[in-house]
């Protein structure tokens, strides 16, 4: 099975973030961490960790799995398992 692309990830929250209209100031505040760790994590200089991810799946109103790409994973496997 194919694996998380892990550099993707945090681009992605960036962007669902962003068209949202919402700051990382205000994505700092309510996770009480600082403005450069949102920034590294949204950029993939910082580890993701799974209270982010819940997070911004919630503020979102996206699925983890919609984060992850993970849909477009399994489907990929599928596809290769039914060969």
């Amino acid at each position: 099975m194919n694996e998380v692309d892990f550099s993707k990830v945090g681009l992605k929250m960036k962007q669902l973030r962003s068209e949202r209209g919402i700051t990382q100031e205000q994505v700092a505040k309510d996770l009480n961490c600082t403005v450069p760790f949102v920034s590294n994590v949204e950029n993939n200089r910082a580890k993701l960790n799974l209270r982010v991810l819940l997070y911004y799946s919630k503020l979102c109103n996206v699925s983890v799995d919609t984060i992850l790409d993970a849909e477009e994973i399994f489907l990929l496997w599928m596809k290769k398992s039914a060969s």
